[in-house]
């Protein structure tokens, strides 16, 4: 079966009134989500030298708190 069958029937299924509206809702933000390796927000690979990576317990509210603030921040280089 072709996705474009799969889609179809999934679209029949939202649109006819085959599915209560929780679950239409449901079935259409699960379509929206893409958690496949093309999604480079969750696939997100650091290219070196562009950009800082923070590590360690940290508190991320803080730090960007004062870089909105433009306030100075300490960073310590650690070797990766």
């Amino acid at each position: 079966m072709s996705n474009d069958t799969s889609s179809y029937e999934t679209d029949e299924e939202i649109f006819k009134g085959k599915l209560t509206i929780a679950q239409a809702i449901e079935k259409l933000r699960a379509r929206l989500l893409d958690l496949s390796t093309r999604n480079r927000f969750l696939n997100f690979k650091h290219p070196k030298g562009k950009c800082i990576q923070f590590a360690g317990d940290l508190e991320i509210n803080l730090v960007f708190e004062r870089l909105m603030d433009e306030k100075k921040i300490a960073i310590q280089y650690v070797k990766g």
